[in-house]
């Protein structure tokens, strides 16, 4: 699957009147306010990326590189001239090595909108819209969610994004995760490239690639029609959540070597609690929702030593229930326990969180400020406005 051919980029490419073709010049700099090269390059690729950016002219040159910028070329030179072979799209041409082709970037995106081939007029599987690089000086394409597992996979990646309500997602550099409403077209890149860059092959799945190092492979969320969702029939079971303050200053938390959600889920009822979580052995109860970001479902994987059909947290990450309404079994031990408590306790149950963590996966919700720095610290900086 090759992204000019899933995001429609391949056939047609527009050419000369008609795309808004200017001419063949021999002074690329006079145009040159912003530029980058790719491993997929061609005049209607060349001119929406430079509108993304706000750019009113586009041109093609050296076969491998997109110029953006406001000023036209003085130089005219015989179009002939400009006769270098596009990168990934052999057959058409990409200004040369001493020439620009240059184009109004309008009219391409007038032929482009008319014909459907617009960046995400169409999508492949899960709704895949390509390879794309990061930005310069570490600015990230998706910059308002980053998250890193060694669970990572693309549904994983997609399933966060979309139970954050975010509309984009991508998979980088084998384990990392990004996700936003809106593309940082300006100043994170955001440069499309041949699938086959995107190499990485994702921690959690061998047989998928999540992204590479410095590249990311985007996902349209909705389009995937992927949602994160517990496993069936766990009453209950909202999901696999960060602990927040829900472990580290809990209404009331207690711990039992039978622990179920179900249990769990009883007790907190009964004390009038209306969520519970739980990690291994130790149940934790709260008025309100104080657990922390999503994790992935896989993240809690342990299952509940008084129940193994239900799930009790995964070490770090906390299986999450709702508890209102749970009718609790006079024959659950701790209900026994707790039968004579019929409102919370005026003080905290401080009870120690006891230790049964195996082998556990990495995960780590990445700080925004230091998203960059994790995800792509291995590129080399570039001049202002360079992207290799």
């Amino acid at each position: 699957m090759d992204v000019s051919t899933t995001a429609g980029y391949e056939h047609p490419e527009s050419t000369g009147a008609e795309s808004g073709f200017q001419g063949c010049y021999s002074d690329p700099t006079t145009m040159q306010q912003f530029y980058y090269t790719s491993s997929l390059v061609s005049p209607n690729l060349c001119a929406e990326a430079c509108s993304l950016k706000g750019y009113t002219l586009s041109g093609v040159s050296q076969g491998n590189k997109c110029i953006c910028g406001e000023s036209m070329p003085k130089n005219v030179v015989p179009d002939s001239i400009c006769n270098v072979a596009c990168a990934g799209v052999s057959d058409k041409t990409c200004g040369s090595a001493i020439t620009v082709a240059v184009y109004k970037v309008a009219p391409q995106m007038s032929y482009l909108q008319s014909v459907n081939k617009l960046w995400n007029s169409s999508t492949g599987d899960l709704g895949y819209l390509g390879c794309y690089t990061e930005g310069y000086n570490n600015q990230l394409t998706l910059p308002a969610y980053g998250y890193y597992t060694s669970l990572m996979n693309t549904e994983t990646c997609i399933k966060l994004a979309q139970a954050q309500g975010f509309k984009y997602a991508g998979t980088e550099n084998a384990g990392s995760c990004y996700a936003a409403n809106e593309i940082n077209w300006k100043n994170g890149g955001a440069v499309k490239r041949l699938d086959s860059d995107c190499n990485s092959k994702c921690l959690g799945n061998p047989n998928q690639f999540c992204g590479g190092g410095g590249k990311l492979m985007l996902y349209d969320v909705p389009r995937s029609h992927l949602v994160y969702s517990t496993p069936d029939g766990v009453a209950g079971y909202v999901g696999c959540f960060a602990p927040g303050t829900m472990v580290s200053a809990p209404d009331y938390n207690t711990n039992s070597g039978g622990m179920s959600g179900t249990l769990c889920r009883a007790t907190c009822s009964q004390l009038g609690f209306p969520w519970t979580a739980l990690t291994g052995n130790n149940c934790f109860c709260s008025k309100s929702k104080t657990y922390g970001a999503v994790q992935p479902i896989e993240a809690c994987s342990w299952k509940c030593s008084g129940n193994v059909t239900e799930f009790c947290g995964g070490g770090t990450p906390i299986s999450v229930y709702a508890s209102s309404g749970v009718k609790p079994a006079s024959s659950d031990p701790l209900v026994r326990i707790t039968g004579g408590i019929t409102s919370a306790p005026s003080a905290v149950n401080t009870l120690p969180v006891s230790s049964m963590a195996p082998s556990q996966p990495v995960t780590q919700t990445i700080p925004l400020a230091d998203q960059a720095e994790s995800s792509v610290s291995h590129w080399k900086r570039v001049e202002p406005h360079k992207l290799d």
